[in-house]
């Protein structure tokens, strides 16, 4: 319907890298889910997660981006704290002349 999805894209890689079974689904895997539900006699209205188990994770963020933040600001609030104990220690030692 859509066309062919890019295999190689950054995003989808970090999907693949969340996603437990460790791959993305195919059309195949969706019809024999669709095909496996039709077969069951006494299930009737469900709703099926054919997702390889990557709704495991946040719904709000399935792609995994707010852990990359988390991890981006963590790594710039110790950078930050280390340049403030480094000019705090510099400022420690130097000699004021009068």
């Amino acid at each position: 319907m859509l066309g062919p999805v890019p295999d190689s894209s950054a995003w989808l890689t970090g999907v693949r890298r969340r996603t437990p079974l460790g791959r993305l689904g195919s059309a195949d895997d969706i019809a024999a889910a669709v095909v496996a539900v039709h077969a069951l006699d006494w299930v009737t209205g469900q709703v099926l997660a054919a997702d390889g188990g990557l709704g495991l994770h946040s719904p709000i963020d399935p792609t995994g981006c707010a852990d990359w933040l988390t991890r981006r600001l963590l790594r710039s609030s110790r950078q930050i704290a280390a340049m403030r104990t480094e000019s705090a220690g510099s400022f420690g030692r130097r000699r004021h002349r009068r």
